[in-house]
């Protein structure tokens, strides 16, 4: 009898050693959120406080806010394992003149957006891994730099909290704190065309209410001295962002200032052009604010310094590229589901070599069914590069692309359907 209650209290107790969960912190059971009209604010845009969820973070900030609380998930396994997705496609008409300066894809037709898939790991209390599948069937690679051919691992990390959460590590592939924008947006913005970066990174970040910074460091997977050239050190690579914020339903503010030093690596230039001569930097600007059901948001992204005229042109000398973008949008319910307008103007400049426009307007209207289903219409009206302007870019050591301008406008309405689970 003695044998048997030793050898199970053995059995027990490495069952419990063996759950970091039950050792050291206990998820309180999964809890729905309640229903009914209520706001909170997003740096990107309005949305109801019972979406401000962990999938809903997911979609807004991928590279910060995704482990800064223990949320519910539809599917939750003994609260080790947390699992949410998403489905996302549009219809996309128009009548534009010529397709290449505008990132949409083609006149009238059907297209899948994108399809993701996510699971969070609870390690302990203190350290949690997040790894994502997603497919963007008219989109980059963030793993090749070319377009997607199947479903690709977007993100794989692990993040480490301290006990106050004024600290915290991320390491692995993840998008990286340069600028703020939309992960799955409808139409990707100017400024986001210039910033949006995912690598394998280590990013540390520091959090005092209302201040906030962080710093990073990734490995490139251009070269930086040419394309007959090796590159020396992947891993020099890196930048800064510090700012602060205060996320209210009244009156709510948030400012950033960011810098980093590799503009070449950003999703869509590296698409582009796999070597530089020399980096070039980047500095990053967001600002937006919200009084009640009304918000403001804008961007900017800045090259710090022109490209060598052997990597990026524009007119014949070397580049240097800008973005920016104003929006502002107001909250209007309809049977206790937020409707939202939205306004923007967005310009580039001496951007031409990424075929975006030269400035664009836009409106839409987003309606969310239910906290899981949402749908939006867009339409934008954007105008090319003067006719006579010229972008290029290295596609090798002695071959350019070429992008010319004009003049013309382009028009397109999208249609989008939105599921997140």
């Amino acid at each position: 009898m003695t044998r048997r209650c030793i050898l199970a209290l053995i059995l027990a107790s490495v069952c419990f050693i063996s759950n970091p969960i039950v050792a050291h912190e206990a998820l309180p059971p999964p809890q729905l959120p309640r229903e009914g009209l209520d706001y909170y604010f997003s740096p990107i845009r309005w949305m109801p406080i019972y979406m401000h969820s962990q999938i809903y973070l997911l979609d807004q900030r991928p590279n910060e806010i995704l482990f800064s609380k223990k949320q519910p998930s539809l599917i939750n396994l003994g609260n080790r394992l947390a699992i949410n997705g998403g489905v996302i496609a549009q219809g996309v008409f128009g009548n534009r003149p010529n397709t290449s300066p505008f990132p949409a894809p083609g006149n009238n037709s059907l297209n899948l957006r994108a399809a993701y898939f996510g699971f969070t790991g609870y390690l302990t209390s203190w350290a949690r891994a997040y790894v994502s599948l997603n497919y963007e069937p008219t989109s980059i690679s963030t793993a090749t730099g070319e377009p997607f051919t199947a479903p690709e691992m977007e993100q794989a990390y692990v993040q480490m909290n301290n006990a106050s959460k004024h600290f915290r590590f991320d390491l692995g592939k993840q998008y990286l704190p340069f600028s703020v924008y939309e992960h799955y947006p409808v139409v990707t913005s100017l400024p986001q065309r210039l910033s949006e970066i995912n690598k394998v990174a280590a990013v540390f970040t520091v959090n005092y209410h209302p201040f906030f910074a962080s710093a990073y460091a990734f490995s490139a997977q251009g070269k930086s001295n040419g394309y007959n050239n090796p590159e020396k050190n992947q891993i020099a690579n890196g930048g800064a962002d510090i700012g602060f914020h205060n996320q209210n339903k009244k009156f709510g503010y948030e400012a950033t200032l960011g810098y980093m030093n590799n503009l070449a690596e950003t999703r869509f230039i590296y698409f582009l052009i796999k070597a530089t001569h020399e980096k070039v930097g980047a500095i990053s600007v967001h600002f937006n604010f919200n009084i009640e059901r009304f918000g403001f948001i804008s961007n900017a992204i800045i090259a710090a310094q022109k490209f060598s005229p052997l990597d990026i042109t524009y007119d014949h000398q070397g580049a240097q590229p800008a973005a920016y973008e104003a929006k502002i949008n107001y909250v209007i319910e309809v049977h206790r589901h937020p409707l939202v307008p939205m306004i923007a103007y967005e310009t580039s400049s001496q951007a031409l070599f990424l075929s975006v426009p030269r400035y664009d307007y836009v409106f839409s209207l987003e309606y969310w069914i239910n906290k899981y289903l949402s749908t939006t219409a867009e339409l934008i009206a954007a105008k090319n590069y003067s006719a006579g302007n010229t972008g290029t870019y290295a596609t090798s050591a002695m071959t350019f692309g070429t992008t010319t301008g004009n003049g013309k406008w382009n028009n397109v309405g999208i249609l989008e359907l939105s599921a997140r689970f």
